[in-house]
């Protein structure tokens, strides 16, 4: 009887297909399917707040920290906080609260996230970054803020969120009312590759299964061009791209945008 080898050959590092973000996004993708609309938001809210945002905060630091260095220099409209040097500034998509080191100490915040399972993650991270004073945190879509007057902001961040959103012309409709006078919307968001070209028809193959699988992202989204036809004074944009994010995310631009 001839004697069979077997060899066993170990595999230190998969390909990048086969990471464990890829792997939650097809449990995400089974649980939409399967219409399991709760347990694919906690999924979403456990994978980027754990696992995603820590290594996506690193490799977005250099342009966050250029994008938010204006903050500072923001006097607020509000009397009261004015005296005392302080801003008070809306988050809309706070998520696990990835921001909040480029906050100045004089920040009064007050956060909208859709998703009630980032809650936890939030808590968890603000504790680091005791010189923000959070005013509220507001659960709800960016459509139709809640509880916040007109001309009560002073500065609106969005990130990586309006991509996202149902109706974008509302959301920046609704950044506007809130925002004060002369107040600044800093936004950082990826977007399609321009139309025509291979790169951005692979966007649209894979979004197909992009969006239900990443809580409604859009990877071509009309973001740069909602946001110069929405009525504001005055925008300083510019296009930025990632080569360390995965090949459909690479392109973003980020500009701050004033009533």
């Amino acid at each position: 009887m001839e004697s069979v080898t077997i060899i066993f050959y170990r595999v230190n590092k998969l390909p990048r297909f086969f990471d464990f973000r890829s792997l939650c996004f097809l449990i995400t993708f089974l649980l939409v399917y399967l219409k399991r609309r709760n347990l694919q938001k906690y999924l979403f809210a456990l994978v980027f707040g754990k696992y995603i945002a820590p290594g996506m905060t690193k490799r977005l630091h250099p342009y966050k920290k250029e994008l938010f260095s204006s903050l500072k220099e923001i006097i607020s409209h509000d009397p009261k906080l004015k005296q005392r040097g302080r801003i008070r500034i809306l988050e809309i998509g706070v998520g696990s609260g990835t921001n909040f080191q480029y906050y100045p100490d004089n920040a009064h915040l007050i956060t909208l996230e859709p998703n009630t399972f980032f809650e936890e993650y939030f808590k968890s991270n603000k504790n680091k970054f005791p010189h923000i004073k959070i005013e509220k945190f507001l659960i709800g879509e960016a459509e139709t803020i809640p509880d916040i007057k007109d001309g009560s902001i002073d500065a609106v961040v969005s990130t990586l969120v309006l991509c996202s959103v149902n109706n974008l012309n509302g959301v920046l409709a609704e950044i506007k009312r809130v925002l004060c006078s002369g107040g600044k919307f800093y936004y950082l968001e990826h977007i399609g590759y321009k139309s025509g070209t291979w790169k951005r028809f692979l966007q649209n193959f894979v979004e197909i299964f992009w969006r239900p699988a990443n809580d409604g992202c859009r990877l071509c989204a009309p973001i740069s061009e909602s946001i110069s036809e929405a009525g504001f004074k005055e925008i300083c944009e510019k296009e930025v791209y990632l080569q360390e994010e995965l090949f459909v995310l690479r392109r973003n631009i980020i500009g701050v945008a004033i009533v």
